[in-house]
């Protein structure tokens, strides 16, 4: 049944999918929230909720692989039973991690919260950092790297709980990346973790404070050796049918894990990086999470308190073998499975719990994918255009320095482009470079915010509310439909996300546990704004200071 359901939903899927690359303008993010239904008769209040963010995964994703998850997992358990809303736009355009986590946590636009891309110029450090570097806060064991929450502008939900609490709630925020861990961990976390692949170990900065002693005992118990194992599909026939063979044009071997099945971490370049592509990842952080809520008896203080996760492996496994791979597929499959273990154990752990998951972005099929079905698509390389742009500004102002960097989906110019002599000449020839390269729909100066601002097109006003932060940039690069930006896993394969159209900004949310109520949305998009309210109300909790109002009312 299974098998000829899916093969029923292909069809129909790719003209969905196809349809929501026609514009990001398509559907305007919905500010309202769905028809409120009746709650589940369930007095029981949770004593921990868990947030939880795929990294990558989109609607139509989901949408398209629902039929193949099994009838025990987490996402039948919330959609047949709890809160499902299909579609939950993201109001910027720049659909990155550190964008799209932060607006999760806050409630608010990338222009508001601050966290605008997943790397940005400091141009007071000369130098293209990750969005939490704040070159004060060193990362444990990482000499030279720092991270903290200084980027965010705007309360988060473990703020506003700990703040409402008056310090008694606590917070614990696990991820593979930085920028996972810190949006959800907020200010005042009792613990924020991410690993980090240069020590093959989990960590967090002196922002935090020391490194918990359980955080220690865990990893001596559980070195990164004891997650190294090979990976093999479940069901090869199952994925055979729903996507034809293995490794189709396009996927990566990322430092010699090979384009196809198995893949086997040990055997790569890198074992401490190839892990983050593994499924092992993603029990790890389940299993470490199940030890901090133990050590730090999260939920037994009478309210409701926080565990966030982001779950990271997926988007590696997306940047590298596509979202139409195996790969894809069998990661979902198997987080699906063990997400409801997961919150299983959870519950035998502290009693009721609440779970919302959602994600930061959605992506892009592969180049190849879309160029098989007769539409114009490719990859674009952050040096080639860098070079391109450094190239025409020499032709137009003489030989020197222009570009400083071009790190998505920003260009920031030398200071030498921007002296107010020739800043707005530099601005009108990087536009027009840009909107030449075949895979560029449009570039904007930053500076015409104003105008952004007070367009009547969704598009440019979704790239207003991409503006904003501490960080200098002078132009905003919006990619065509069907292009990506190389995510380099490795260079030339694989796929990305970070665009405004649809299949990179709308993405689920389900919920499941006490006081969540039983519905699936309307068809219509809700906004990504309004969930850090959501949360807020799971938790018993006033939503963050400028949040939207939750996804469905009281």
């Amino acid at each position: 049944m299974q098998k000829r359901a899916s093969r029923a939903l292909t069809a129909s899927w790719l003209c969905a999918v196809l349809a929501w690359g026609a514009s990001c303008a398509d559907r305007t993010p919905s500010a309202q929230s769905p028809p409120s239904p009746d709650p589940r008769d369930d007095a029981r209040s949770p004593a921990l909720v868990v947030s939880v963010v795929v990294d990558q995964l989109a609607s139509w994703t989901f949408e398209r692989y629902q039929p193949l998850l099994p009838d025990d997992g987490f996402f039948r358990r919330a959609t047949q039973h709890g809160a499902y809303v299909p579609r939950v736009a993201y109001p910027q355009a720049n659909t990155s991690t550190a964008a799209g986590h932060t607006t999760i946590y806050t409630g608010v636009a990338a222009a508001e919260h601050g966290a605008v891309a997943n790397r940005v110029w400091r141009r007071q450090r000369n130098a293209t950092v990750p969005a939490f570097d704040d070159g004060v806060h060193e990362v444990h064991g990482r000499e030279g790297s720092y991270a903290s929450p200084a980027a965010i502008a705007t309360e988060t939900v473990a703020d506003a709980l700990y703040r409402q609490s008056d310090g008694r709630a606590r917070t614990l925020s696990i991820s593979l990346k930085d920028r996972g861990a810190i949006p959800g961990g907020g200010s005042n976390a009792e613990a924020v973790l991410w690993y980090d692949p240069n020590q093959g170990r989990f960590t967090s900065s002196d922002y935090y404070g020391d490194l918990p002693s359980w955080l220690s005992d865990w990893q001596a118990e559980r070195p990164l050796d004891t997650w190294l194992e090979p990976w093999s599909p479940l069901d090869e026939a199952s994925l055979a049918s729903e996507l034809g063979p293995d490794g189709r044009p396009g996927e990566g071997d990322y430092l010699g894990l090979d384009a196809k099945f198995p893949h086997d971490p040990r055997q790569t370049e890198d074992p401490k990086s190839a892990f983050r592509l593994m499924p092992a990842s993603t029990n790890a952080i389940f299993d470490l999470a199940l030890r901090g809520v133990r050590d730090l008896e999260l939920g037994s203080r009478g309210e409701a308190e926080l565990l966030a996760l982001a779950i990271s492996a997926n988007d590696y496994v997306g940047h590298t073998f596509g979202p139409e791979s195996w790969e894809y597929v069998d990661a979902l499959i198997r987080l699906d499975r063990d997400l409801a273990d997961f919150v299983d154990a959870l519950e035998d752990e502290v009693g009721a719990v609440s779970v919302l998951v959602t994600s930061d972005h959605g992506v892009a099929r592969l180049p190849e994918a879309s160029g098989a079905d007769g539409y114009a698509s490719g990859r674009l390389f952050s040096d080639e255009v860098e070079a391109a742009l450094e190239d025409a500004l020499t032709g137009a102002l003489g030989t020197g320095d222009w570009i400083s960097a071009f790190s998505s989906p920003f260009v920031y110019l030398t200071e030498r482009a921007r002296d107010p002599e020739l800043r707005d000449e530099s601005i009108r020839v990087a536009k027009e470079t840009l909107e030449e390269l075949p895979g560029v729909h449009a570039a904007y100066g930053v500076r015409d915010e104003d105008m952004l601002r007070a367009s009547s097109e969704s598009l440019e006003r979704a790239v207003f509310l991409s503006l904003g932060g501490d960080v200098e940039p002078d132009v905003y690069v919006v990619l065509e439909r069907h292009y990506t930006l190389d995510a380099g896993m490795p260079r030339g394969f694989g796929s990305n996300h970070g665009s405004p159209w649809r299949y990179d900004r709308e993405v689920p949310v389900f919920a499941a546990g006490p006081e969540v109520p039983s519905f699936t949305s309307a068809d219509a998009p809700s906004d990504m704004r309004q969930v850090a309210a959501t949360l807020a109300r799971l938790l018993d909790i006033e939503r963050p200071e400028g949040a939207a109002e939750a996804l469905w009312s009281e």
